[in-house]
């Protein structure tokens, strides 16, 4: 038996995660970027500023990437609610119908009755 589609509510928790939270840790990065040039006072090896560099690089294709990012985000959260409003419309008899219809993941096994695989 396959799992049910999200909620309304979990499709919109799911989407405002990835939306704020991706952000969220571009900022926390810049951050941490900032504190330590600022207590190092700019005399940092030249190591630790090659590592920035490249943190930087990353960030940078990171806030570059993220305007296609939303666009899929949308596209999930439209696909996620049309999923949960047909479900919702569902009867229990075709909810049991439409579940025992979906083949079951590959490598998955059923639990006999003793509780053993």
């Amino acid at each position: 038996m396959s799992e049910a589609p999200q909620t309304r509510a979990q499709v919109w928790r799911q989407f405002w995660l990835w939306v704020a939270g991706v952000p969220a840790v571009f900022a926390a990065a810049l951050a941490v970027i900032w504190l330590g040039l600022w207590i190092s006072g700019g005399d940092m090896v030249w190591q630790a500023v090659s590592s920035m560099g490249t943190a930087l690089f990353w960030l940078a294709a990171i806030a570059l990437l993220y305007p296609l990012m939303l666009w899929v985000w949308v596209g999930e959260l439209r696909d996620g609610l049309k999923a949960a409003a047909v479900w919702e419309r569902m009867s229990e008899a075709e909810r049991a119908a439409a579940l025992a219809a979906v083949p079951e993941k590959p490598g998955r096994r059923r639990k006999a009755a003793g509780g053993r695989a």
